[in-house]
């Protein structure tokens, strides 16, 4: 260091005091920003004027002369916009009601009905109802086999009312309803000493009861909107089959061997069920080895690396699933 610093001998001797000098502290204050137009009021109407000079570009350049149709858009346009932004107020009772009778102890049945509801989408504009939801189940709870068999059953009826569509341009007009009724079943056993069995079923029936959206459509003249009535159709991604298997197997009190099956069914990747997804069959794997607080825990997914496809991003894209995939987890109780 003094080789380095020969030229300035006063530092060498005094290096305190340069460090003290080189010490700057920045005073603390809100920041300090330019102002485009001169004040708040200035700006809102300055940044106003040119996201319409800029929607107005973009609804030329996608050949959008319909009246109706660009005063969706701006409507859009306004919504965002803070100083007209849309506030709504929803009061409403959601009941519930349910009733269980104990037939005897090895056998249970209930009922459930109830009313929900919830704000539309923030995506929605203008003056929209809140969504609305009516559910109803039955079902039935049995203790069999000397108690080694727990079983399951409820049958169900789901619909939705009033439910926002957005369309290929995050403008959100339209509204719909949708309806899904099924079946479930849920069978675990313990058949032994140290084993563990599980398996569920699930029937899906749902429908598209009430469904229009807008999708922009190539025409001679650039992209166009166009209505399109899917009612009747299938909900995005609800397969009408969904199966899984488990069982587990205690080694001792320190090592657990595990495996199972699952799968799903065929179901479409939007609402207009163009493009469907079809049904896979899996299988997984796992070890956990507990040792006093530590546990240690291997899952190997996918066993047979299948190729299908998961839920994408948005109505136009699915995602390839993982293969054979290898995870391990370390866990220590305090």
């Amino acid at each position: 260091m003094q080789s380095l610093f020969a030229d300035l001998p006063e530092a060498l001797a005094n290096p305190r005091g340069v460090a003290q000098r080189c010490a700057v502290a920045a005073p603390k204050r809100a920041p300090i920003l330019p102002s485009l137009a001169g004040d708040r009021e200035g700006e809102e109407a300055m940044l106003r004027a040119e996201a319409e000079k800029g929607l107005e570009a973009r609804l030329a350049k996608l050949g959008i002369t319909d009246a109706e149709t660009r005063k969706r858009y701006f409507d859009r346009l306004d919504y965002e916009d803070k100083a007209t932004a849309t506030q709504r107020n929803y009061q409403q009772l959601s009941p519930m009601l349910g009733a269980t009778l104990a037939a005897c102890e090895q056998l249970s049945l209930y009922a459930n009905t109830g009313r929900a509801f919830a704000a539309p989408s923030a995506r929605v504009i203008g003056d929209r109802k809140a969504e609305e939801s009516a559910q109803h189940e039955i079902g039935a709870k049995a203790l069999l086999l000397d108690g080694k068999l727990n079983a399951n059953i409820a049958l169900f009826n789901l619909a939705k009312e009033n439910i926002a569509i957005p369309d290929d341009n995050g403008l959100t007009q339209q509204i719909g309803d949708q309806r899904a009724r099924g079946l479930e079943l849920e069978l675990a056993a313990r058949p032994a000493t140290g084993w563990y069995v599980q398996g569920t079923y699930a029937f899906l029936d749902a429908e598209l009861t009430r469904f229009n959206e807008f999708v922009l459509v190539p025409t001679a003249t650039g992209l166009m909107p166009q209505l399109f009535n899917r009612t009747g159709n299938t909900p995005a991604f609800a397969p009408e089959h969904l199966l899984t298997l488990w069982a587990a197997r205690d080694f001792g009190e320190n090592l657990t061997l595990s495996g199972g099956a699952r799968y799903v069914g065929n179901q479409f990747a939007a609402e207009d069920n163009i493009y469907p997804i079809e049904s896979a069959l899996t299988f997984d794997l796992g070890l956990t080895y507990r040792q006093g607080p530590a546990l240690l825990r291997l899952n190997l997914k996918n066993l047979t690396a299948s190729e299908y496809e998961t839920r994408g991003f948005g109505a136009a894209s699915v995602i390839p699933a993982a293969p054979l995939t290898f995870k391990a987890t370390l866990g220590y109780s305090l």
